[in-house]
This record gives structure tokens, sequence and C-alpha cells, in this order.
């Protein structure tokens, strides 16, 4: 699919030499594949155009068609988060930073089934943390005027097979705030009916299908434990449910995370 951004080349500078360049030169149409190539050569470059490009929130005059998520602090290396998108069935691009050797902080690039305007793009990049796709990402990531920059020499991951991202699938209210538990149910169990129509989701979005099901048992008032038996109530409906321990690692605990902020 073909893409669009804003790019600067800055061969042999700096990270805080970049820092100081606040233009950039071209805007450019490619294919999403190519960008694998611009992660491996010293640039500066974001998804969206501007006026007169200079890099600006104000200046944005064009919509994204690809998202860009720094990951700069984590416990899933690399190699392990490709392969968990791949498992979502997404194209992806995932390329290490200034230190090719640091395979736990990379920029993820993700293309999009409908091009996002900014205030779009800022919900959606907060939706895929939200829903957990990449929960662990650098909350700077939902700026839409982010300066990213790639390096020369760096290790570059790649898969063109799956889908582009369902933008519809990851928006996210960015006015809703964070549940809080009250009185819990009674019985979960007579509450189950109303939950199985989120087992109505394909693979590639199961996972977003069970955080939904849980943020509406913290709405209800849930207790963890019950929490936990709505959702792997909804895994049990799903054509192919979710091995246990990935619904902890990717719903479980970023639910009760969610839930303590």
């Amino acid at each position: 699919m073909r893409v669009t951004l804003s790019i600067r080349p800055t061969p042999n500078l700096s990270k805080d030499e970049r820092s100081e360049f606040n233009y950039y030169t071209n805007f450019v149409e490619c294919e999403f594949a190519d960008l694998r190539y611009l992660l491996s050569k010293d640039y500066i470059f974001n998804p969206f155009n501007y006026l007169g490009y200079r890099q600006a929130s104000t200046n944005i005059c064009s919509q994204a068609t690809f998202v860009v998520i720094d990951v700069d602090s984590t416990s899933i290396p690399m190699n392990e988060r490709f392969d968990q998108l791949i498992a979502e069935n997404l194209q992806c691009i995932i390329a290490t930073t200034s230190n090719p050797f640091n395979w736990h902080k990379y920029r993820i690039l993700l293309p999009i089934n409908r091009t996002v305007s900014a205030e779009e793009y800022r919900a959606l990049v907060t939706g895929i943390a939200q829903f957990g796709l990449v929960s662990d990402m650098d909350p700077v990531s939902a700026k839409p005027a982010q300066k990213f920059y790639s390096y020369a020499g760096s290790a570059v991951l790649f898969s063109f097979t799956g889908q582009p991202l369902g933008v519809d699938d990851y928006l996210a209210d960015i006015s809703i705030p964070t549940y809080t538990a009250t009185s819990p149910p009674t019985d979960v169990i007579e509450l189950l009916p109303n939950f199985t129509s989120y087992s109505q989701a394909i693979k590639g979005k199961r996972t977003r299908s069970l955080i939904s099901a849980g943020y509406k048992s913290i709405e209800l008032g849930m207790t963890d434990e019950q929490v936990e038996h709505v959702i792997m109530y909804v895994n049990s409906l799903f054509l192919v449910p979710k091995p246990y321990k990935e619904v902890k690692r990717r719903v479980l605990d970023f639910i009760k995370t969610r839930r303590s902020l």
C-alpha cells in the first residue's frame, strides 16, 4: 500500500544535532514496504505534511496513512514484539534506534486501513496503548507532530503479509475517565449473557474485544476475580480461543494496570 510522510536526511548527525531542525525537506509518497530502507538510514520523519515544511502542530496540512510508535522502556524485546504483531495479523516494520544492539528500545511502524486527521491520529495511537496492542509505548508517540529519528545501521524486522491496522477498531475516546471499582455485583454468573456479543471477533481483533469486555466489567463494579471470570468466559466463546498465558499477559494484567491508575 502507498503511504506519505515528511522527511529530512540527516547523514552522520547525532540525535542532539538533529533536534535543532524544525523543517523537513520533502513530503514524499512511497510503498509502505519501502520504509524499511528509511529506517536503516539517517533521517528525521513524520507521517504528516506541514505548511512550508515547518514542523508544528498548527502547520499540519495532510492526513496520515500510517502510525509511528516509540517503545523506549520495555521487557518485551523487538523480535518478540514482532511475533506478537504478526499473531495479530498485522503488517509492520520494527527497527532499533540509536543503538542497533539494544532490542528493548525500538520503533514500530503500522500502516492503517484509512487516512486519519491529526486529531484522529492522537485518538488512534492512544487506543493502541489503551487496548493493549502496544501498552508500553512512549506517550509522546500520540503527538501528531512528534519528530521521529532513524539511524544508519539499525536492525530492521518487517512483515507485509498481514493486514493494515483497522483504525475504527482502535480509536479511543480520550475523554473517557479511568474506571474505578464500586460495589461488585453479587453474582457475576447472572451477567455473563450480557457479554456474549464481545465474542463476535475474528483473529486480529480478539484482544481488543476482551479488553472492551474487561472495561465494561469494571464499569459495572466487578472485582478483579469477577473481571477475569468474564474475560475467560468471552474467550471461551471464540471460534479459536486465545491461550490463557496470552490472555493473562495481554488482557488481565493490562486491565489491572489500568484500574490502578
